[in-house]
């Protein structure tokens, strides 16, 4: 009688912890892609202002290839900047 209702009891918290993980993962998801709705919005919005730069540099000879790393390096300089700043006050957190 006694180990059915302890092996109940553990269930429950497991049970408890596994609600807990589904809404951290829900969470996180939710999180990552709000960021990356932000991201295309922050590249939508540069290479709107950017069209003439852009054609210009086509009729120049450029290549897709080259105009990509040439935006990209701006998206990756910030993303890498976030980065640093928020890695050691996540790891200070956790």
């Amino acid at each position: 009688m006694g180990k059915c209702y302890f092996h109940e009891t553990i269930a429950n918290f497991y049970a408890t912890e596994q609600r807990t993980a589904k809404l951290i993962n829900v969470t996180t998801g939710l999180a990552i892609f709000i960021s990356c709705l932000g991201l295309l919005g922050l590249v939508s919005f540069t290479t709107h202002q950017r069209v003439k730069e852009i054609g210009i540099r086509k009729v120049l000879s450029a290549t897709v290839a080259q105009l990509v790393a040439l935006f990209s390096q701006e998206f990756i300089k910030l993303v890498l900047i976030s980065f640093i700043i928020a890695a050691p006050l996540a790891w200070y957190f956790a």
